[in-house]
């Protein structure tokens, strides 16, 4: 099966003018913004006018034209995973964590991204309620000082993974077994869903996944296990050309 190709767009940039909200979002998402306390409604607003300026540009539309619809499946509230009302086969996965933004884009399956401060994901009980008792016993054979990286790094993948199956975390993340735990870039039992790290920066871990057709089984009569291939890009780009327009 042909490598499935995933775009992701980074930026530790999460300030805006607070005095007013960029001309992209529309009436659903200003509402969502000015609900949320300043530094929630800064990352929000940064992390939607970069996923808006990525689709416009995919798309050959100006930002706001871009329809997205974020509804969650729980409460029906105007939040949750986002999609492109109308638009067939490209999937978008967005995360605001750790000061870092992130855009996931692909044509090859429904995705997920998450990223993560390795200290924030040792803070957590992670190993007891995320991991499976495979991938504890893993844990458990690496050296003290290997153990956040590892547990933090697995962490992110199974988010990633979960966003990509539309589950998010209403499926528990122990029943997903990355293998190995370490550098995994599968998951048991479901061969077209895959994984890969991404290359954030110092004491930051992230991970984009990829449900590659649109499918949870691999294909018929042969074992070779897709790859996801990543390809990243600056935010910062297209978030200053936000500013100059202001």
């Amino acid at each position: 099966m042909a490598a499935g190709v995933g775009e992701q767009w980074l930026t530790q940039r999460s300030t805006v003018d607070a005095r007013g909200l960029p001309a992209e979002l529309d009436a659903v998402e200003e509402r969502r913004a000015r609900r949320l306390r300043p530094d929630r409604r800064a990352a929000f607003v940064v992390a939607r006018v970069m996923l808006r300026r990525v689709l416009g540009e995919r798309l050959g539309l100006a930002p706001e034209a871009v329809p997205l619809v974020a509804r969650c499946e729980l409460c029906g509230e105007a939040h949750g995973q986002v999609h492109i009302e109308g638009v067939e086969r490209l999937w978008v996965s967005v995360t605001r964590s750790s000061g870092v933004l992130a855009v996931a884009l692909t044509d090859a399956g429904p995705v997920g991204i998450d990223v993560q401060s390795v200290a924030s994901v040792d803070a957590a009980p992670v190993v007891d309620v995320a991991l499976s008792p495979g991938e504890r016993l893993q844990v458990e054979g690496l050296a003290p000082a290997e153990r956040p990286d590892a547990v933090a790094a697995a962490w992110v993948r199974k988010e990633a993974a979960l966003k990509a199956l539309g589950t998010g975390l209403r499926r528990s993340p122990s029943d997903l077994e990355m293998m190995p735990l370490v550098g995994g870039a599968a998951v048991r039992g479901v061969p077209d869903l895959q994984v890969a790290d991404l290359g954030v920066g110092p004491g930051i871990v992230g991970a984009v996944a990829v449900l590659l057709g649109g499918v949870g089984t691999g294909g018929p009569g042969t074992d070779e296990r897709p790859r996801v291939e990543v390809r990243p890009h600056e935010g910062e780009i297209l978030l200053d050309a936000e500013q100059r327009d202001q």
